[in-house]
């Protein structure tokens, strides 16, 4: 590849699907111009198989002879695992602050959590803050294979926090909920006067939009606030479906603006 060009990859993994699109930058006489690339595959899993090893074989098979460049890894909801923060003003560094989110994530999904990379977002120490966290095979197994493919610099984000970001400016009432959908996964997001309630991932087949005035009604419950969060935003990146019909909230789906623009 010449030193006038360059290579950007932007990779979707989940445990059912993989998507990879490759773009080529090259200088010409007219400036930069890009080339796309874009391929998915399905993954099958197999008896024995954990979770993600059918999405790294299939990542594998889908950059080919294909070497070099930047990578952005967007992680499905499939592969993460999410929580709330409580704020804490009494936390003493880094080291307590990592002992306290692996407490956090023990006290919601056990034992399992062992061996999970944990991450938590920036913000003040007095707010509830999101965490999210990824077992530590994949995201070991992922590298090695991104390396292997001589992608040195590469980003990983879960698909939350790629929803966040792309919809941030939207996401514009204080009290509200998130709904994604993707990969056989509904997230499920809840703030609250801006701050942070609620968090967690939950299947999601082709029934889920039956399900989830039920659902919502459930997590309502369980993380009540002092006042009720009548909007409900939706983000179904790999659904064409219609709406789900959700009486006493109000609906927003975040895509079809995206299109309208």
């Amino acid at each position: 590849m010449s030193h006038l060009s360059f290579v950007n990859w932007n990779i979707r993994v989940g445990t059912g699907k993989v998507a990879v699109d490759r773009c080529v930058s090259r200088l010409t006489a007219r400036g930069w111009v890009g080339t796309h690339s874009v391929a998915e595959v399905l993954c099958r899993r197999g008896e024995g198989d954990t979770p993600w090893e059918p999405a790294l074989a299939a990542l594998a098979g889908l950059f080919g002879q294909h070497t070099g460049g930047r990578a952005r890894v967007v992680l499905s909801n499939s592969l993460v695992r999410y929580a709330v923060l409580p704020g804490n003003l009494v936390l003493a560094g880094a080291e307590e602050e990592r002992i306290f989110l692996m407490h956090r994530f023990r006290q919601l999904y056990g034992e399992a959590s062992a061996g999970w990379q944990m991450r938590c977002e920036h913000a003040l120490a007095d707010r509830a803050r999101l965490a999210s966290a990824v077992d530590g095979r994949f995201i070991s197994a992922l590298g090695g294979l991104l390396r292997a493919a001589q992608i040195g610099h590469y980003s990983l984000v879960p698909a939350l926090a790629e929803t966040l970001g792309r919809y941030r400016s939207r996401l514009d009432r204080p009290n509200a909920w998130l709904v994604s959908h993707d990969d056989g996964t509904l997230c499920v997001t809840r703030w609250h006067n801006w701050e942070w309630m609620a968090a967690r991932s939950l299947r999601g087949d082709t029934g889920w939009r039956t399900a989830l005035p039920a659902v919502l009604a459930r997590e309502e419950c369980l993380h009540d606030a002092p006042s009720a969060a009548d909007t409900v935003f939706i983000d179904a990146g790999d659904d064409d479906g219609e709406l789900p019909t959700l009486p006493g909230w109000t609906v927003v789906p975040l895509r079809a603006h995206e299109e309208t623009e």
